[in-house]
């Protein structure tokens, strides 16, 4: 799709446009279009496992870490930030696989759930934060759950950020 085009091109203006005159947000890619912009090697768990893998244009936009686009496709259909891939994996999960802070974050603020588990790939974006060695976005989701009061899964990752623990995540932990 042109809009598919404009997020992978990181054309954000184009995209906006696009969005704000009518776009279809509901339009899926293929693999091609996924490989474009998200990290190189990635893994076979992702990729090639089905006949027909596709990837909705908020993913590619989370992958891509365009904000504004994210902004814009929530503006005019918010239920299409939650469609999923192929494996059940959301946009939270493929930022946080990218590492995109901002995105992450905004995503968390629209209702994303970081412990969300894709019934296929078995994994949340959580623990594809711990795996992809993305400590900001670990620290983030951290942060994000406390608020909510869900400790779950911490004992793992208060020893992996003792060293980096600028928010002061650690320190709060070990005191609950």
């Amino acid at each position: 799709s042109d809009l598919g085009w404009a997020i992978i091109e990181k054309d954000t203006n184009k995209a906006i446009e696009l969005i704000n005159t009518g776009a279809n947000l509901r339009v899926y890619e293929n693999e091609e279009s996924i490989k474009k912009i998200v990290t190189p090697n990635l893994k076979t768990t992702y990729i090639r496992r089905m006949d027909t893998e596709v990837y909705p244009l908020a993913i590619l936009a989370a992958s891509a870490g365009q904000d504004e686009v994210i902004k814009a496709m929530i503006d005019k259909d918010k239920e299409a930030i939650f469609l999923k891939d192929s494996y059940e994996n959301d946009a939270l999960m493929w930022a946080s696989r990218e590492g995109h802070v901002s995105t992450v974050k905004l995503l968390l603020e629209y209702g994303f759930d970081p412990l969300y588990v894709s019934p296929l790939s078995k994994l949340s974006a959580y623990e594809l934060s711990m795996r992809k060695d993305k400590d900001k976005v670990l620290e983030l989701f951290i942060a994000h759950l406390l608020k909510q009061n869900r400790i779950e899964k911490f004992e793992e990752t208060i020893w992996r950020l003792a060293g980096n623990d600028e928010l002061g995540i650690v320190k709060k932990l070990l005191e609950l």
